[in-house]
C-alpha cells in the first residue's frame, strides 16, 4: 500500500476531502450536460422549431452550483481547520450529518431537474439546510476571526441566504456573487499563501481590500436584470463600466504579486488561480462593464453575451476550488508534487477559451443580425453555427480535461 495512504487524518479533514470529492464529480457531470447541450444547439432545424431539449442546460447549471459549493465548503473546512490547534472541529457529529444530507443533495436534485426542469423548491431548502449546518460548525469551532475566517464565513451567510432567496431577483448575487464569490476569494488568497513567499500579513490585507471591493463589483452585476424593475438602477448599473474593470485589475495585480513571487511548492494551484483572474478579467471585467451600460444590457439581455458572462465567471469560481483540491491532495499526501497534472490543466483552459471566443463572437453576430437587420430569434441563432462549432469543441476539451483531472484525483486520493 502507499505510504501516502497511511498518513493518519482528522474527521474534519476527512469530511473536507468528501465535499471536495462531490466537487470533482459534480464537475465533470456538469461539464458532460454543457457538452451535449452545446452539441444539440448545432441542429439548426431544431433551432427553428424551437425543439430544444431544455433539459440539460437546465442539468448543468444545476449541477456546476452544486459543485461551486461543495468546493467552497470542502476547502474552507479544510483551511479553517489549521485555526485550531488539533485541526478537529468539536461538533463532529453535526459535520457529518451535513455532509450525509450534502450527498443525498447532490444525488437528488439534479435527478429532479432532469426529470422536470421547472421543479425548484426542493432546490432552495436542501442546500441551505447543509450550508446552515456547516456555518454552526465553524462559528463554534474557530477560536479567531480575522481574515480567511471572516471573509469565508461571510460568503457562507450570503450563500445560505441567497438559496432561502432563490426566487427573487437578489437570490442569484446573494447565492453566486456574494456567497460563492467572496468564499472564492477566500481560498484563491488562501493558496496564494501557500505557493508564494508573502506573509500572512499581506494576505489579510489582501482577503479584506479585494473582498471588500468584489461585494461592490457582485452588486453592480445583479444591477442589469432590475433595469426594469427598479426606477434609477440603469443610471447607477452604467457606473459598472469603471468599477468592474478596476476591481478585476486589483484582482490581477494581487494575483501577479503572489504568482511572480513563487516558493518551492510545485502543486498546481498557482496555475489554477492564473487562470481564474483571465477568466475574471473577461467574465467580470469585460463582459460585465459592457452589460451595465442600459442600452447594451437591452441589447444583449436575450442573446449569448450575458449568459456567457455568468457562465465565464462561474468557471473561473471552478478553477480556484480545482487548484484548492489540488493542493490540499497534495498536503494530505505529504507530497510536494503535480497530483492531477498539466494536461488536464491545459485542456480545460483552452477549453473554456474557446468556449468564450466561440460563444462572445456569436453573441455580437446575434446581436447585430435581431436588432440591426430585424431577424427573428431562431433565424439569428441558426446563422451563428459555425460559431457554436468552436464553442462546442471547446466544452469537449473541458469535458475531457476534467475526466483526466478526475482520474488523476481518483489514483492519488488520500484513504
Amino acid at each position: 500500500m502507499n505510504a501516502a495512504h497511511l498518513i493518519p487524518i482528522t474527521s474534519t479533514q476527512r469530511i473536507a476531502y468528501a465535499f471536495l470529492a462531490h466537487l470533482v464529480i459534480l464537475l465533470i457531470g456538469a461539464a458532460c450536460a454543457a457538452g451535449i447541450d452545446g452539441l444539440a444547439r448545432l441542429d439548426a432545424d431544431a433551432i427553428r422549431r424551437n425543439a430544444l431539449d431544455p433539459r440539460p442546460a437546465a442539468f448543468a447549471q444545476v449541477t456546476l452550483t452544486l459543485a461551486l459549493m461543495s468546493g467552497m465548503i470542502g476547502g474552507g473546512l479544510y483551511a479553517l481547520s489549521h485555526e485550531r490547534g488539533d485541526s478537529h472541529f468539536a461538533d463532529a457529529r453535526l459535520l457529518v450529518s451535513a455532509r450525509r444530507l450534502w450527498t443525498i443533495t447532490c444525488a437528488a436534485l439534479p435527478l429532479v431537474v432532469w426529470i422536470e426542469p421547472g421543479i425548484s423548491p426542493l432546490l432552495d431548502v436542501l442546500p441551505a439546510l447543509t450550508v446552515i449546518a456547516v456555518g454552526i460548525v465553524v462559528v463554534r469551532g474557530v477560536p479567531r476571526w480575522w481574515g480567511l475566517p471572516r471573509l469565508w464565513l461571510a460568503g457562507l451567510c450570503a450563500l445560505a441566504a441567497g438559496c432561502l432567496l432563490a426566487e427573487t431577483p437578489f437570490g442569484g448575487v446573494l447565492r453566486d456573487g456574494l456567497g460563492i464569490g467572496l468564499g472564492v476569494v477566500a481560498l484563491a488568497f488562501w493558496q496564494m499563501h501557500r505557493f508564494s513567499d508573502l506573509p500572512m500579513g499581506w494576505v489579510n490585507t489582501g482577503l479584506y481590500s479585494v473582498g471588500g471591493l468584489w461585494t461592490v463589483g457582485a452588486v453592480w452585476l445583479g444591477l442589469p436584470p432590475l433595469y426594469r424593475l427598479i426606477p434609477f438602477t440603469g443610471q447607477v448599473g452604467a457606473a459598472g463600466v469603471v468599477i468592474l474593470p478596476v476591481v478585476c485589475a486589483i484582482l490581477a495585480s494581487h494575483a501577479h504579486l503572489a504568482l511572480t513571487h513563487r516558493n518551492t511548492m510545485r502543486t498546481l494551484s498557482a496555475y489554477w488561480v492564473g487562470l481564474y483572474v483571465i477568466l475574471i478579467l473577461i467574465g467580470m471585467g469585460l463582459l460585465g462593464a459592457v452589460n451595465a451600460l442600459p442600452d447594451a444590457a437591452r441589447y444583449t439581455a436575450t442573446t449569448r453575451l450575458a449568459g456567457l458572462q455568468t457562465e465565464l465567471i462561474r468557471w473561473a469560481f471552478a478553477a480556484v476550488l480545482l487548484g484548492a483540491v489540488n493542493q490540499i491532495a497534495a498536503e494530505l499526501r505529504r507530497e510536494n508534487r503535480r497530483i492531477t497534472g498539466l494536461a488536464p490543466f491545459w485542456l480545460v483552459g483552452f477549453g473554456v477559451l474557446l468556449v468564450a471566443i466561440g460563444e462572445g463572437c456569436a453573441g455580437v453576430v446575434e446581436t447585430y443580425l435581431r436588432w440591426l437587420m430585424g431577424m427573428s430569434a431562431p433565424q439569428a441563432a441558426a446563422l451563428v453555427i459555425p460559431l457554436m462549432t468552436l464553442a462546442a469543441i471547446g466544452r469537449i476539451g473541458m469535458l475531457l480535461g476534467l475526466v483526466g483531472y478526475g482520474a488523476g484525483f481518483w489514483v492519488r486520493r488520500v484513504r
